[in-house]
């Protein structure tokens, strides 16, 4: 294991904010909040490796449209190690990919392998302008306390491991709408992520923003807020040609795993959780 301390590392970042994320492919879901912010250095914690797709086998795979092929190959089933290598193989080249478009991201991160004493065994990786911690809470059993748990490890390393040590926010990058109008979602991992950081104060000095409707009467009763992604961004990430050619890293990159249309993409979140106007419930801070 290499280990780097937070002083072998110059950034010019000035605050941590960890973002919280139940699988693959939802970190794009708080992105409003991360584009373009020059001061901040986010800590993207994904909390499982997606390994219970129903998609797994590639069945919904359009590599004619532009969409990758993740490694390795050949396909997996349901739980097996090769679903998840996949969407982690997909997780990070979306990050990496992300950093041509914002250029306060990065992708030569150092990995440190897999370190030990989390929740779960969990793999390090860390760059001058962002990091990312995989930890293992199971695909579908995912827990607020393991939320919890891996939140704080991941806090633990900024006196390690990470080249900043002021902390700032936490983001969940796990929409749920369960009643309010609009796109319909109740996964029990984004539940759990919204449990955590509801109901636990998880000692970061700013707020705990969580991705929710923008139709959810928290947004406004917990001084919540509502941003949008750029127009730029949201087209290099959800976009598709009129031919169903996939442009957007997202559609590309993830496209293994969706619809045969691409995933939808929209300006509110009527028919979409990855939709570019994004809004967040505020606890705490």
């Amino acid at each position: 294991m290499r280990l780097l301390r937070r002083w072998s590392i110059r950034t010019d970042k000035r605050q941590i904010v960890y973002v919280v994320v139940p699988h693959p492919d939802d970190e794009f879901e708080a992105w409003s909040l991360l584009e373009d912010a020059a001061d901040n250095y986010p800590v993207f914690v994904l909390c499982t490796h997606g390994e219970q797709t129903s998609l797994a086998d590639g069945r919904g795979h359009q590599p004619e449209l532009g969409e990758w092929t993740p490694p390795p190959q050949p396909w997996g089933e349901p739980g097996s190690a090769t679903v998840r290598a996949q969407r982690l193989a997909s997780f990070h080249a979306f990050l990496d990919a992300m950093a041509d478009v914002d250029p306060h991201l990065d992708r030569d991160l150092v990995d440190h392998g897999v370190l030990p004493d989390g929740p779960s065994p969990f793999r390090l990786h860390v760059g001058r302008r962002s990091a990312r911690v995989v930890f293992d809470g199971g695909d579908g059993a995912l827990t607020p306390a393991f939320v919890t748990a891996a939140l704080q490890r991941t806090r633990a390393l900024r006196r390690t491991h990470l080249p900043v040590q002021r902390e700032y926010a936490v983001i969940g990058a796990a929409y749920v709408n369960a009643s309010a109008a609009g796109f319909r979602y109740t996964h029990p991992d984004h539940r759990a992520v919204h449990e955590a950081l509801w109901s636990t104060d998880q000692g970061v000095p700013g707020p705990q923003w969580c991705r929710t409707a923008s139709a959810d009467p928290d947004v406004v009763r917990t001084g919540g807020r509502t941003e949008d992604v750029s127009p730029r961004t949201y087209d290099a990430v959800m976009g598709v040609d009129p031919d169903g050619r996939r442009t957007g890293l997202l559609q590309v990159l993830y496209g293994w795993l969706g619809p045969s249309g691409g995933w939808p993409a929209g300006e509110t979140d009527a028919m979409t959780m990855w939709s570019r106007q994004q809004s967040f419930w505020r606890r705490y801070g």
